[in-house]
């Protein structure tokens, strides 16, 4: 396995890496997932940013096809890939040890910071005090702060606690999203 960073036009590295990835060649894009909203009241939208915005790392084997790879395309015609980063004019290949760094990125477990769009039913960690690390479920809003349940003691109980101090799990707010 030899793993390159490709370089992409700015907003296409998403696209390239799915391509690739529909190609047979395994990606590693590590991204963080925001949340935006069109009205104050209206519903979260959670869109994908990359971390490492404007490169991708492939895998594209000991011999890759590199005029293949350099001229993916989007359908409208315009470049997913711009280059691969080297030495010279040679493609270098990753070393075992930064892959395995970016792997670990890919591999994190993402949570969004909320602002704003705390609501009944979502499920939130709480980040610090003395219940840091517990997961609760969020019962009631106010306005600067969240009643929360969370077990404890074997029973489950009610806590009230600064919306400042919990952040939302993007699995579960994409969840809550879909449904």
């Amino acid at each position: 396995m030899s793993w390159y960073v490709l370089t992409c036009p700015p907003g296409s590295d998403i696209q390239a890496a799915t391509v690739l990835e529909t190609g047979g060649h395994a990606v590693l894009l590590p991204l963080e997932y925001r949340f935006r909203r069109r009205h104050p009241q209206g519903p979260a939208v959670v869109y994908p940013v990359s971390i490492m915005a404007g490169y991708l790392v492939a895998d594209l084997g000991e011999r890759p096809d590199w005029p293949a790879v350099l001229h993916l395309e989007k359908s409208n015609g315009k470049r997913l890939v711009s280059g691969v980063l080297g030495m010279g004019r040679e493609p270098y290949a990753l070393p075992a040890l930064a892959v395995a760094h970016v792997r670990t990125m890919v591999l994190t477990h993402l949570v969004v910071p909320l602002t704003r769009g705390l609501s009944v039913g979502d499920v939130v960690i709480i980040e610090s005090g003395p219940f840091a690390g517990h997961r609760a479920k969020v019962t009631r809003v106010a306005r600067g702060n969240a009643r929360v349940a969370l077990e404890m003691f074997g029973a489950l109980r009610e806590i009230d606690i600064a919306r400042e101090l919990v952040t939302q799990e993007i699995a579960d707010a994409a969840e809550k999203i879909a449904a």
